[in-house]
């Protein structure tokens, strides 16, 4: 099963690097890497083409740089999105750093559950944060959970 993965930059050129070494790394290697170019600044734009062409030299895969017209994550998502060959669309932030077997396991699910349509990874060093941060005092754990009662309740309020 072959993957793109969409990458909106925008002034991350030196959180990138470590991005795109971590997806050398993947033991599923991806069809193609789309790096949308969210800066509006040149000099940010000449920065992330530069390091785009480091990576491009090594020809370990193949790296898309696209430009987008409008500082937007979404606009930058979409594009890469529709310039995309590969059978799962896969999203991915700058300054990400994956497990080796990252692609992989999700691979394995879409393989496994054929009606599964969209998946999304976990951060694991916000999930050890959390659980360091409950084992703490009764006033932190409070504050904790007074803070998620009230994102959440923000949240479904939008709808």
């Amino acid at each position: 099963m072959k993957y793109s993965i969409v990458i909106p930059a925008f002034k991350r050129s030196d959180l990138i690097t470590n991005c795109l070494e971590s997806i050398e790394r993947q033991i599923a290697k991806p069809l193609e890497v789309i790096i949308v170019d969210n800066n509006f600044e040149e000099e940010e734009s000449k920065k992330l083409k530069c390091l785009v062409n480091k990576f491009l030299s090594k020809k370990l895969f193949n790296i898309i740089l696209k430009k987008s017209p409008k500082n937007s994550g979404a606009i930058a998502r979409n594009i890469g999105a529709k310039s995309s060959k590969g059978e799962i669309v896969a999203f991915l932030d700058s300054d990400v750093i994956l497990d080796d077997n990252y692609y992989s396991i999700l691979i394995e699910y879409f393989k496994s559950k054929k009606n599964l349509i969209a998946i999304q990874g976990i951060d694991k060093a916000l999930i050890q944060t959390q659980s360091k941060l409950l084992k703490k005092s009764l006033l932190k754990k409070f504050i904790y959970y007074f803070e998620q009662f009230f994102e959440t309740s923000l949240l479904l309020n939008r709808k």
